[in-house]
């Protein structure tokens, strides 16, 4: 089948296009920016809102935190299954040790006065006592 390029649907027979007599608003627009030279082409229609960046010190600080909390509910259950030995709990302790210290070093990139950061200091306390509890002995007897 031979499709004619200048039939329009909906007539019965071929119609020629007068492009002089008929323009869309697109082509009006078109041809006028065409016709005014030294213009970019591009029109500024409103203000980019800029966006607050992500702190990604602050968000390595919150994961820190998070797999903290996790190892400590881990500890936490461990302790609280009379299954469970001192072996098994001396290795979460020393997980808990290297935690501690990847803690310290990612509360020490968030600001003193950031409420992340009390927080971080509270969970290094509480981790530094659980340390202590174990390899002072409290947990044998």
């Amino acid at each position: 089948m031979k499709v004619d390029p200048n039939m329009i649907v909906g007539t019965v027979g071929p119609v020629k296009h007068n492009q002089a007599t008929h323009m869309g608003a697109f082509e009006d627009l078109l041809k006028g920016a065409e016709a005014k030279e030294g213009i970019s082409g591009t029109k500024e229609v409103g203000s980019i809102v800029p966006m607050a960046s992500p702190d990604l010190f602050k968000i390595e600080a919150l994961s820190r935190s998070e797999q903290a909390l996790d190892m400590l509910e881990g500890y936490s259950n461990a302790m609280a299954d009379p299954s469970v030995g001192l072996g098994s709990l001396s290795s979460m302790v020393d997980e808990l040790s290297d935690m501690k210290d990847n803690l310290k070093h990612a509360s020490m990139a968030v600001s003193t006065d950031d409420p992340l950061r009390a927080m971080m200091d509270e969970l290094d306390s509480t981790i530094a006592s659980e340390i202590m509890r174990f390899k002072r002995g409290d947990l044998v007897g």
